[in-house]
């Protein structure tokens, strides 16, 4: 399978969830999930920026055997990906990515694991203090891409706003079954402006919850995955986002003491 038959296997696909109403009700939460939105979103911009970043690769130093390996290797889209957000956090990729790759293919197999790693941190060390990043990304949470391609641009527009609007169904739905974990994201201002960024932080904790499959019904953003770099840090955007919400003043939900797994009365869904 060819790079470009993948692209655009993964931007036909953009009807599917316009299209899902008329699926059964799994396949349309499958469909429009933003699982499988932001999933579609990173196949399409690895795609459209893979020349760009084997230009910048090359301007760096690699050698044009080392730029083939890169481009060959597994690691070579999550590669892509953490240029991605170090460029987002307006970081001068360019200019340090020589100094990223000195000694990289030291005794190493996979040079684009180990150049990942090494943009990873310097990208994490060099954010540290930075609080509003969020944002700056798609629903706060992961680096938007610049595409020259214009079918790819639109594709990646089309699922932006598909997981936008997921974002805003999910807290709806939330909302209507009185999710206990929505206290911590307080009531919904009245007046216009602050509720425009109620509501844009709230997406931000609803997207967080359902890109990485958080089920806990009393905690907005539930337990990370400790060893998920990934959820870390988009569980640090999400953490900052609900900081910036009002706890509703009333007496939260007391979290109940663990159900029998013969009760169904506590089963766990993202969305509510």
């Amino acid at each position: 399978t060819t790079a470009h038959s993948v692209l655009t296997a993964v931007m036909s696909n953009v009807g599917a969830a316009v299209s899902a109403h008329e699926t059964a009700d799994l396949e349309r939460e499958a469909a429009t999930s933003i699982l499988a939105l932001a999933a579609e979103y990173e196949t399409i911009a690895h795609h459209a920026q893979t020349p760009r970043w084997i230009a910048l690769l090359t301007r760096a130093g690699l050698t044009a055997s080392q730029v083939n390996d890169v481009a060959a290797s597994p690691a070579f889209g999550a590669l892509g990906t953490a240029l991605r957000r170090a460029e987002a956090h307006g970081l001068p990729v360019e200019a340090v990515l020589p100094r990223l790759l000195e000694r990289a293919d030291a005794g190493t197999v996979d040079l684009a694991s180990v150049v990942h790693q090494r943009v990873e941190r310097w990208t994490d060390s060099a954010t540290t203090s930075t609080v509003h990043m969020g944002e700056r990304f798609v629903l706060g949470l992961f680096p938007p891409a610049t595409v020259i391609d214009s079918e790819a641009a639109t594709a990646l527009v089309q699922r932006v706003h598909l997981m936008e609007q997921r974002a805003d169904e999910l807290l709806d739905r939330a909302r209507t079954a009185s999710a206990p974990w929505l206290t911590q994201l307080g009531p919904e201002p009245p007046d216009p402006q602050q509720a425009a960024g109620w509501r844009a932080r709230a997406r931000n904790v609803v997207a967080y919850r359902e890109r990485h499959q958080i089920t806990d019904p009393w905690s907005a953003l539930g337990t990370a995955d400790g060893g998920n770099a990934q959820q870390r840090r988009e569980g640090a955007i999400a953490a900052r986002a609900l900081s910036g919400l009002k706890p509703s003043p009333a007496i939260a939900p007391t979290r109940p003491a663990p159900a029998s797994p013969a009760d169904p009365t506590h089963a766990n869904t993202i969305g509510r």
